[in-house]
């Protein structure tokens, strides 16, 4: 999993209101672009000036100023931004921009002000989370703007995760939007068009992107048992359920039976995304195989987020395989787990409603799991819940979508 750390810009540096009624140098800029003969440069990074004579990005001191106004000349030393170190003459400054020029090449940046700037982002509706468009089908992007100034952000893959947070600037007389982060390809200046309650569309130099309102994950059933519930004081298991799972899915011969006629079965997979509060979704598919001949069954195993077609070109992708009559797992295609039976319950998907038996289990890596096993159709799961808590946790649902 890669991460992007953010440039929390407004919180970090503190602006001041003030700043947009002084038209001093000291306070925060956004260094927006840069110009010399290799053309212009979107830059948009954020700058503080300090009263002390710091030069300061995101927080950390990288340098010193000095402003001479006779010779207009803000003299700046800084090893780590050696394009604007030296004598910088000032081609242009008033309360909201100001334009430099250090060895032939023009330097722009504009004065952040925070009263302005969370004003225009609450009357903005771009509250919420949003799914964006991607040119790769197998690819979910998901931002979401909170007050006053943070967003957060998720990209996701066949086999690896993108997050980051940054800063958004509304800018309502210009109607762009500004993302400040360190993320590829996203943090640049977006003019919108289109904007409704329940879309817009952001376009920049090089992106048309899409954005959908994606609605704040509405139910999520935390699972509230844990392993203490499974073990007596002197580590014994306290559960053996096998008479109370349904006669068919103890059956090796009556799953073989049934599934001889089904071919695939389609998952709904729902993962909860903690950063942005809402579920990323896609479909997955399982293929399923019964040879009565041969005395095997073949399932491929979904519930670990992915599918054959999710699953990176390098990797192969491997299906849970049972011969009834030698290794028979009671809650095939699931893992072997340790469980116990909760009750029954009918319930109701997108693929019909059901009557199954309820399992409690346990995962791999302190993972909890709670299934709904369709109780005349072995094999076959109607919901799976699996749950890590923590800080590195993860929340996800699987909904049969179809029998097929």
């Amino acid at each position: 999993m890669k991460y992007f750390f953010a440039i929390a810009l407004l919180t970090v540096l503190g602006i001041s209101a003030t700043f947009g009624e002084n038209k001093s140098i000291p306070g925060d800029w956004l260094l927006t672009k840069v110009e010399n003969a290799n053309g212009p440069q979107e830059v948009y990074t954020p700058f503080t000036f300090q009263k002390n004579g710091d030069f300061v990005v995101m927080g950390m001191k990288m340098g010193t100023w000095k402003n001479d106004k006779k010779s207009k000349v803000i003299s700046i030393v800084s090893e780590q931004f050696r394009e604007i170190s030296g004598e910088n003459r000032i081609l242009k400054f008033d309360n909201d921009f100001m334009v430099l020029e250090n060895k032939g090449a023009k330097i722009y940046f504009q004065r952040m002000d925070k009263v302005k700037i969370e004003s225009e982002n609450k009357n903005s509706g771009l509250m919420g989370a949003w799914k964006l468009s991607s040119e790769k089908p197998d690819v979910e992007r998901i931002i979401k703007f909170t007050p006053p100034d943070n967003f957060s952000y998720v990209e996701k893959e066949p086999g690896m995760e993108t997050s980051g947070s940054g800063t958004w600037v509304y800018d309502q007389k210009k109607n762009s939007l500004l993302l400040i982060a360190r993320i590829e390809g996203l943090a640049k200046k977006y003019s919108l068009s289109d904007k409704s309650e329940k879309s817009f569309t952001m376009k920049s130099e090089k992106a048309v992107i899409k954005a959908v309102n994606v609605p704040a994950a509405s139910k999520v059933e935390r699972l509230s048992f844990n392993k203490d519930d499974f073990y007596s004081a002197d580590g014994s298991f306290k559960y053996d359920d096998d008479n109370k799972l349904s006669p068919q899915w103890l059956d090796a011969h009556e799953m073989m039976q049934y599934l001889i006629n089904v071919h695939h079965l389609t998952y709904q997979y729902r993962l909860l995304n903690e950063a942005t509060g809402v579920f990323i979704t896609k479909n997955l598919v399982s293929d399923v195989m019964a040879d009565e001949a041969n005395q095997s069954i073949s399932i491929d195993y979904v519930f670990s987020g992915r599918d054959k077609k999710s699953v990176p070109e390098d990797e192969q992708f491997t299906s849970n395989k049972i011969n009834p009559e030698q290794n028979y797992n009671k809650l095939f295609p699931e893992k072997e787990l340790n469980f116990r039976v909760a009750g029954q319950e009918t319930i109701t998907v997108p693929a019909g409603t059901f009557h199954c038996t309820v399992i409690e289990a346990l995962g791999d890596f302190d993972e909890y799991r709670k299934l709904w096993m369709i109780n005349d159709k072995p094999g076959v799961y109607a919901k799976i819940i699996a749950d890590k808590p923590g800080d590195f946790g993860s929340y996800s649902v699987y909904e049969l979508q179809e029998i097929k």
